[in-house]
């Protein structure tokens, strides 16, 4: 018999649903409320884990339906499905028919013997014998709006398989259908991941733009997925057959849910001038003395230098046919690898110098496009008609770009000099031309940079950026940004026609460019840029020191990481440990489960490279919103509020133990902490220490070194609400909390970080979210532990001196601010902190906020 429960805001409510259906129903047939929050007095609310117990006490081998009120009861319902085991989920679903009629039309078909599904469409027709009677009641005024129930649509969970659509071949083809939100379209970075995502499986897959008729074209094909120009809001049909066709679309569709993992955007960018977008104008001469050149901010910040042209290699392309086929697809292949690699070294020279992977990401397009089929095949099939290795390249990729440049998006046209760059990148090596090479420092004047120019630049060289064409979105200026190089693109022609060594003012904030500025203007801006430069030099030259703030107290200031790449810029940056080891590099770069002794090894040499400084490794945060090909899961609506982090470790002990395992064998020997994401209730911080003492007990019984007990520090992340509300109860049980101020911000403010339209709303230095942190640390410092923030709000000048007010005293941020947080430390009073903070949370926004700290100058946050 199918079980029932009841999930209300109120209690009360919940309760008297309970008590009618019963009534309907007998006392056979197990329904349970869950209303309120699970606190003596019940007040108004939902609490996911009183549901998740609401559904064990109800469950029976037919399976659970759950009806719930609306708003956060729907949220709340979803988190406890998410706490049930996977053999349980299948029989599990969460319905949106109406409570009350739908409670009782539910419990009648589940008295009666029906089956889940049954008892879902009868309490999805709960409101039908009202409707039929209000209808045919004799002059009774018409309804404001229709009250019968439109067709009902899926249950929230489970899931149901995608479509399945006629097609020839490997059995019948699976359909899905998206709608594209990125606001950009799935231009370079989107069309790679999706291209990523469906080469993980094994599966013949395309995709067809339904709004804007185009394709079907290969998913495993940049240029196809590309050229079928798909913009914001625009519907693609994807189809898939093979073994793998239905998880391939349901990793799509994971990847679609998450906006294919693109960051919020501010707001739409500048529209470039015509100049930004085509080929440049022949200048109209040499720019006067003092001419200031408007054009498109590109990358903030003052630089002053002598223009240094970048004048790129025009390569000629032979077209005399080739002698020999064989040799020449041997040429091409070796040039495509070399290519490859110059590609792979800048990603990683980015990501290095970034200390993240979104900017390096960029890369990933160009590295697809260098086994894209869409060019290889006809630049392999040119060869073997007799055509040399350059010219049957740069025939193929001429033809893909014919095809972009049809595209009405001139954002997604622009994404050809992506291709043009990996073009003339396989044309050097096959006919022996160098790229383009800077002869002397200064200000780099170009028409254009691909990204591999500027992913070469060394700010000690490369003072600014000032070229004719481009524009915010280019790669090239997302680059310039995460280098820290100023600057100004779409210029227009009369840049190209500045002469060399001419002295330039270039202002990346404006957007402006002057030529040869007068003698005040020049002396103004070398001062400024000077002073900002001297402070950065010298929080640099400090960084090494200990972060001690103006009354005495030490505070740690370490990195977050997520490679040993991260690790070693951390290092060399001064920070003081690593402060949140994110472990998913391990599992998500591995082809298989990484065994204990792989994770046991790497963590060893991580430790090694720190040297006696502190780490702590989270345990891996994976889920439905970064799936791992070897761990199979369902799909889920919202992964953010899915089983991820711990919840997917206690779910899979056997992922989740030998990672412990392998933690305690390095931390036997060296500083190393461990930490627990995704913490939501005590309970589940009792069960993963547990884990711990279980695999200490048995590395121990093994004979293997492991840490005494209560010798490794054992910590929580409190990235929940309910983590921050519980504080109290949580900090006993542990020696310190870190606080994700990440997903804390947007579970506090139900506002995604990576949903543009409400991003603004995302602000971690609301009130709100302070209050909370405030509350934490607050809960475990009382507890003898200590408190720390590992979040992005951590590097923000204006909020170091707030968390420290808090009671927070670590900071773990990326390896490139570790410099200037230190400083900011050291300049900050933590009595007049503590003051500020009290302040800051009687505010009403985070604008509030931050006019508050820049009025109180408790630190110095210009560094």
């Amino acid at each position: 018999m199918v079980g029932i429960v009841i999930v209300s805001h109120s209690a009360r409510l919940a309760d008297g649903v309970v008590e009618l259906a019963r009534e309907m129903a007998g006392p056979d047939v197990a329904i349970v409320a869950a209303g309120g929050l699970d606190l003596p007095d019940r007040p108004l609310g939902t609490d996911a884990a009183l549901i998740a117990r609401a559904i064990e006490a109800a469950w029976a081998d037919d399976g659970v339906l759950v009806l719930m009120d609306l708003g956060s009861a729907v949220l709340s319902a979803e988190m406890a499905a998410e706490m049930m085991p996977d053999e349980r989920r299948s029989r599990l679903v969460l319905c949106e028919a109406p409570l009350v009629e739908g409670a009782v039309a539910a419990a009648v078909a589940a008295r009666l013997g029906d089956p889940l599904d049954q008892v879902a469409a009868e309490a999805r027709g709960g409101l039908a014998g009202k409707v039929a009677h209000l209808a045919g009641s004799a002059g009774e005024p018409a309804p404001l709006a229709p009250l019968a129930p439109p067709a009902p649509p899926a249950p929230l969970a489970p899931l149901g398989p995608p479509a399945q659509a006629a097609a020839p071949g490997d059995g019948p083809a699976l359909e899905l259908r998206i709608t594209v939100t990125p606001r950009l379209g799935l231009h370079a970075r989107p069309a790679a991941r999706f291209v990523q995502t469906v080469g993980r499986f094994d599966a013949t897959v395309t995709a067809e733009n339904v709004t804007a008729p185009a394709g079907p074209a290969s998913a495993r094909s940049l240029n196809g997925v590309a050229t079928l120009g798909v913009q914001q809001g625009h519907e693609v049909l994807i189809k898939a057959t093979g073994p793998q066709a239905a998880q391939v679309l349901a990793a799509v569709r994971e990847l679609a849910e998450r906006d294919f993992d693109e960051p919020p955007a501010a707001g739409p960018p500048a529209e470039p001038p015509e100049a930004a977008l085509g080929r440049p104008a022949e200048p109209r001469g040499r720019p006067a003395d003092g001419t200031v050149l408007r054009g498109i901010p590109g990358s903030p910040g003052l630089a002053v230098g002598d223009a240094v042209h970048l004048r790129q290699t025009t390569v000629e392309v032979p077209r005399e046919p080739g002698a020999d086929p064989a040799a020449e697809l041997a040429r091409l292949d070796a040039a495509l690898e070399a290519t490859r690699r110059e590609v792979q070294a800048a990603r990683d020279s980015v990501a290095v110098r970034t200390g993240g992977e979104y900017e390096a990401g960029i890369f990933d397009a160009h590295l697809l496009f260098l086994s894209d089929e869409a060019l290889l095949d006809p630049a392999r099939r040119g060869i073997r008609e007799g055509r040399n290795a350059a010219d049957a390249w740069d025939s193929a990729v001429a033809g893909a770009e014919g095809e972009w440049q049809r595209l009405t998006d001139s954002y997604q046209r622009e994404r050809v000099r992506d291709l043009d760059s990996i073009r003339t990148g396989v044309l050097g090596h096959l006919l022996g031309a160098r790229r383009a090479e800077l002869g002397r420092s200064g200000i780099v004047v170009a028409a254009e940079l691909t990204p591999a120019d500027t992913a070469g630049f060394d700010p000690a060289v490369v003072r600014g950026i000032a070229t004719a064409m481009g524009g915010p979105t280019s790669h090239a200026a997302i680059l310039a940004r995460a280098l820290g190089i100023p600057a100004v693109l779409g210029l227009g022609p009369d840049v190209l026609a500045v002469p060399e060594a001419t002295p330039l003012l270039l202002d990346g904030d404006q957007g402006l460019v002057q030529v040869t500025p007068g003698q005040a203007d020049l002396a103004a801006a070398e001062r400024a840029a000077r002073q900002r430069g001297q402070a950065r030099n010298r929080a640099r030259q400090r960084a090494p020191e200990p972060a001690v703030t103006a009354d005495g107290t030490r505070i740690e200031v370490a990195a977050n990481a997520g490679s040993p790449e991260d690790v070693r810029h951390a290092v060399d940056g001064g920070a003081d440990g690593i402060g949140l080891l994110r472990t998913e590099f391990l599992f998500l770069d591995a082809p298989r489960m990484p065994t204990e002794a792989e994770q046991a090894a790497v963590y060893a040499d991580l430790a090694g490279i720190l040297a006696g400084r502190p780490m702590i490794v989270r345990t891996m945060d994976v889920g439905a919103d970064k799936p791992l090909p070897y761990l199979p899961r369902d799909a889920e609506p919202n992964p953010a509020l899915g089983q991820r982090g711990l919840r997917l470790g206690l779910a899979r002990t056997d992922v989740l133990l030998p990672q412990l395992r392998a933690v305690l064998r390095v931390a036997a020997g060296q500083p190393v902490k461990l930490m627990f994401p995704m913490v939501a209730t005590e309970q589940e911080v009792h069960a993963a220490l547990g884990l711990v003492r279980q695999a200490r007990d048995a590395l121990a019984a093994e004979g293997v070194a492991v840490p005494a007990e209560g010798a490794m520090e054992v910590g929580i992340m409190i990235e929940v609400p309910a983590a921050a509300l519980t504080a109290a109860r949580l900090a006993p049980a542990v020696d310190f909390f870190s606080v994700g101020t990440n997903d804390l911000t947007q579970y506090t403010l139900a506002a995604d970080r990576e949903v543009a339209a409400v991003a603004g709303l995302s602000d971690a230095l609301h009130p709100a979210v302070l209050t909370l942190i405030g509350r934490a640390a607050g809960a475990i410092v009382g507890a003898g532990g200590w408190a720390g923030v590992c979040g992005e709000l951590a590097a923000d000048p204006l909020a170091v001196p707030l968390l420290l007010g808090l009671g927070v005293r670590e900071l773990s941020v990326g390896p490139g601010a570790v410099a200037t947080v230190k400083e900011i430390v050291r300049a900050t009073d933590l009595a007049a902190a503590a003051e500020l903070a009290r302040q800051a949370l009687d505010l009403a926004s985070a604008d509030a906020v931050r006019d508050l700290v820049r009025s109180q100058a408790v630190a110095d946050v210009t560094c």
